[in-house]
Parts: C-alpha cells; sequence; structure tokens
C-alpha cells in the first residue's frame, strides 16, 4: 500500500495544536481549540480535567488514545457531585465515602430505607427538545443492593428506568439507555428523553422501586440538551457549559497539489450533524464527508458527487474516498458502499478540515483513531483492507 502524505494518529500535541505523524516537517499539523476546559479518561484510566486549548487524547477505549472531538454542551444539574445539595425524601448521604473515577475520595454513598426512597436535582427543560442523562454509579459490597432507578420528570409526567450493575440488564420506559463498566467496579449509566413542559427533575434512588431500601455509591451526575451524553462535566452550584472541540487548518497548497488520491477517517462517530473535508478552505472546491444525526452519511464534492449511505453512531467507523477524475469510490466499513463516474476534482485543495471548511461551524463530534490522506488511488483490494473494522 502506498505511503499516505498525511497521517494523523493522536500521539503528540500541545496546547493549540495536534501533531500529525506524516509529515515529520509539520505540514501535516493541526491548529486546535476549545475556549474552556474538559476532562477525558487519562492513560491510568481516571477521569481529568485539562486546560482550554489543550486536545485531549482519550483513553477510555484502552491503551491506544483517540482524539476527543465533542461539541459544546452544559451540564444543567447545579451539583454534579455534592448529593447533600439535592432536594430528597429522607435519603441518608455520606459524603466522601469512596474514590470516584476521577481516582480522589469524593464519591457519596446514598442509602435509603423502605419509607425513604430517593434524592432529586431540578433544572429547567424546553418543551420537546431531547435530553440526555448519566450519572457514575458503584456497587456497596456490604449491601446487597445491585439495582439503581432513575427517574426523570420532565414537565408534566415521569419515565423511569431501573439499572441492574451486576446482571447489566435495564428495564423502563426511557430512551437509549444504556451501563458502560469504566473500571474500578464503576458504571456509567444514562439514556434519554424529551421534555414535555419547562419543569424538570432527576430522580435518583439507591434501589430498584419506590419503597424499597437500598445503598449504593454515586459521582457525576449530568443531564444535556444533547442526543448522547458527552464527557462530564463537573459543577458546584450552577449549571457549567464546555466549549466546543476544534481541529482544522492541517496541510498546504504544496501537500495537497493532487489531482488523484484517497481521504480516510477512522473515528467512533457521534449522532449528530457535521463535515470532514479536504477543501481549498470554502464551499467552491472540496471533498467532504457529511454526517446526517438521521443515520446517513454523504459523501460529497464540488465535482458534483452526492452519495447517501446508512451509517452507524456510537461505534466505530472505517471511511475511505477514492477520488480521480470521473470515478469517486466511498468504502465503509470493508464494504464499498457507493460509486459516482462523473465527478470532477476539486482544484486548488490546501487543508483538511474536521469541520465543512475553515473558520465554520459542523464540527466533528467523534473520537478520531486515524485520519490519513494519500496523494495516489489505492486499489479496490486495498481500500477493502483498510476499512475494515
Amino acid at each position: 500500500m502506498a505511503i499516505p502524505t498525511l497521517t494523523m494518529i493522536p500521539s503528540g500535541y500541545n496546547t493549540g495544536k495536534v501533531y500529525s505523524v506524516l509529515p515529520i516537517n509539520g505540514d501535516g499539523d493541526f491548529d486546535f481549540t476549545r475556549s474552556s476546559s474538559a476532562t477525558r479518561v487519562n492513560k491510568r484510566g481516571l477521569i481529568e480535567t485539562v486546560l482550554s486549548n489543550v486536545p485531549r487524547l482519550d483513553y477510555s477505549d484502552g491503551s491506544c488514545p483517540s482524539l476527543l472531538l465533542e461539541p459544546q454542551s452544559a451540564n444543567l444539574i447545579p451539583y454534579s457531585e455534592n448529593f447533600n445539595n439535592w432536594g430528597d425524601t429522607g435519603v441518608v448521604v455520606t459524603s466522601n465515602a469512596t474514590i470516584s473515577p476521577s481516582g480522589e475520595l469524593n464519591a457519596d454513598k446514598l442509602q435509603s430505607t423502605t419509607n425513604n426512597w430517593r434524592k432529586n436535582s431540578s433544572y429547567t427543560g424546553i418543551n420537546g427538545t431531547e435530553y440526555s442523562f448519566s450519572i457514575y454509579a458503584k456497587l456497596d459490597t456490604s449491601t446487597s443492593t445491585t439495582t439503581a432507578r432513575i427517574e426523570m420528570f420532565r414537565g408534566t409526567n415521569s419515565v423511569s428506568s431501573t439499572f441492574n450493575l451486576s446482571t447489566g440488564s435495564i428495564s423502563g420506559s426511557l430512551d437509549n439507555t444504556f451501563i458502560e463498566n469504566v473500571g474500578n467496579g464503576w458504571y456509567r449509566i444514562g439514556g434519554t428523553y424529551v421534555a414535555n413542559g419547562t419543569s424538570n427533575i432527576f430522580y435518583l434512588y439507591p434501589s430498584s422501586a419506590y419503597g424499597s431500601a437500598g445503598t449504593m455509591f454515586f459521582w457525576g451526575a449530568q443531564v444535556e440538551q444533547q442526543s448522547h451524553p458527552t464527557s462530564i462535566i463537573s459543577t458546584n452550584g450552577s449549571p457549567v457549559t464546555r466549549d466546543a472541540d476544534t481541529c482544522f487548518g492541517a496541510g498546504n497548497a504544496n501537500l495537497f497539489d493532487i489531482t488523484q488520491g484517497v481521504i480516510f477517517l477512522d473515528a467512533i462517530t457521534f449522532k449528530g450533524n457535521y463535515s470532514f473535508s479536504l477543501s481549498n478552505g470554502t464551499d467552491s472546491q472540496k471533498i467532504v464527508l457529511i454526517f446526517y444525526d438521521y443515520g446517513q452519511v454523504r459523501t460529497y464534492s464540488s465535482g458534483c458527487v452526492s452519495d447517501f449511505n446508512s451509517i452507524a453512531f456510537n461505534q466505530r467507523n472505517k471511511i475511505a474516498i477514492s477520488f480521480k477524475n470521473n470515478e469517486y469510490k466511498t468504502y465503509i466499513n470493508g464494504s464499498l458502499a457507493s460509486t459516482d463516474l462523473n465527478a470532477t476534482i476539486p482544484t486548488g485543495m490546501n487543508v483538511l478540515n474536521f469541520s465543512n471548511k475553515t473558520g465554520t461551524a459542523n464540527y466533528v463530534e467523534a473520537k478520531i483513531y486515524n485520519t490519513r490522506v494519500y496523494n495516489t488511488i489505492l486499489t479496490d483490494a486495498e481500500l477493502q483492507q483498510l476499512t475494515t473494522i
């Protein structure tokens, strides 16, 4: 297989920069911005905060990091960790009872009896809007409790689900629910719902049902106006906003002075509307992957390629676009997804962006494992090999 002209495998970074492996002279390095601090999972598997404009190499998927790119989001829960500041019906809180996913002694124990059930936190919602919710939970092995219950009052009525940390089973009426093992006995649990009024409340039970006794550890409660949970945004008295990650500006006219080639993206793609592009920095000359939150990815070129293909979000996808005059091919996860035999090649391409074009929104929302640009086309066998999961 040919050697790429640009390869970015997340490894080296600095404030405002994500370094590419190729080329070695720095022409392929990306500019990076985020106007606020944010959290990541470090090499030790612990959640830590990084400063503004520092890229996040995230190790939540194993020993090899990904570049974490997330949209702007706000945690609407005023106290994400201090459950003594939540309202309640008598749940006993023991503060700083165990080590949290951050590696600090700051996770609380919640204990209920048959007469005292839940803790709650209120926030303002927007009617008809989708929200994601999540929290970290851990079993108290000194008790027999295995199940937590989350109930979301969404304005006029409630929806709820139970999460069994021992068996991994989930039941109830909340949407897109999940249990994710994050190590050291901790699980992140959550899902989504749609508000039907403005007065919204997060109810948390250290047990499986109303009036049931139970004990469990909790940390990092979060509610976001998003279709999926993002990295934890800690709060201590009021909602907090994390700004969007932007990664753009790799390459130059010499590096991308090509009339045929391949662009490749290996990433866990999140649900959203965003773009990944090789262009001249404008809409006039570009090759772009456009991701739509209803489950499609579009291969588009100013040379009139316009192919739509299905894609699954929140899982790893490998996508390659092979392009030469009058032949564009899109490979997704080891298979040829579409072909266009009429499109022409854009001219003046000089920049690779995790966005639609330089200086615009539509920023990629994903965990990036590998990005490449080749200055020559690859064979069908090579494209299949490159994109096979």
